[in-house]
């Protein structure tokens, strides 16, 4: 493609000529201008500060990226996450895609992608669908990936002292902890673990500080 722009170049001047320089040295005289003039990098010329709202790791690491890069989006929930493809794209690309999502953070994985990520405050649908809250065998209370008896443990929270906990709550709401809980939305997943926040292991002044407010 270069080769045809300065030969392109090269006709222009000929044509412009009074008597055609057909020599090798002519010619040669003529593309020297030409191949001394500056070329355009096929690297990524990234400045930070034209980029401020980019990681600056990720600027960093796509300075020297020439050919496209496949780029993800993952959705990242309070439980679960989503990934989906968005294409190939080049550099620019995908740094002026940030741009039109300035909550979204972006990093280059080590499969040569990069990793849009987009933080959302809710449960993912396969989340809302098979979690539980319930205890796990160190008494922590746990979310868990379909009923507490598979232990597929998602996330653990806070232990709970259950002394006092079965000493402050009736035995069927004991009980229903120990079988598991069904987490069916965000407010659901609050609420249990405002609820049982009051439980959590701590000093014992702070412990009946926290019962009183209640």
């Amino acid at each position: 493609m270069m080769e045809f722009s300065l030969w392109k170049k090269l006709k222009r001047r000929l044509r412009k000529r009074r008597k055609p320089l057909w020599t090798l040295g002519g010619i040669l005289i003529m593309l020297l201008p030409l191949l001394a003039a500056p070329q355009a990098s096929t690297a990524a010329e990234l400045r930070m500060e034209d980029y401020n709202y980019a990681p600056a790791s990720l600027i960093e690491a796509l300075q020297n990226q020439h050919e496209e890069l496949e780029v993800l989006l993952k959705k990242e929930y309070v439980c679960g996450e989503e990934f989906s493809q968005l294409g190939r794209m080049n550099v620019r690309s995908i740094i002026e895609l940030l741009g039109k999502h300035p909550a979204w953070t972006a990093h280059l994985n080590g499969q040569a992608q990069v990793v849009m990520v987009e933080y959302i405050q809710d449960l993912s649908d396969a989340c809302k669908q098979h979690a539980f809250m319930s205890l796990d065998k160190d008494g922590n209370l746990s979310l868990f990936d379909g009923p507490p008896a598979k232990e597929k443990v998602m996330r653990t929270f806070f232990q709970l002292d259950m002394s006092y906990m079965e000493s402050s709550l009736p035995k069927e709401q004991v009980q229903a902890l120990a079988d598991g809980i069904k987490i069916n939305d965000l407010d659901d997943y609050n609420s249990m673990l405002s609820a049982y926040s009051e439980f959590a292991v701590r000093e014992p002044a702070s412990r009946g500080a926290m019962k009183r407010s209640y």
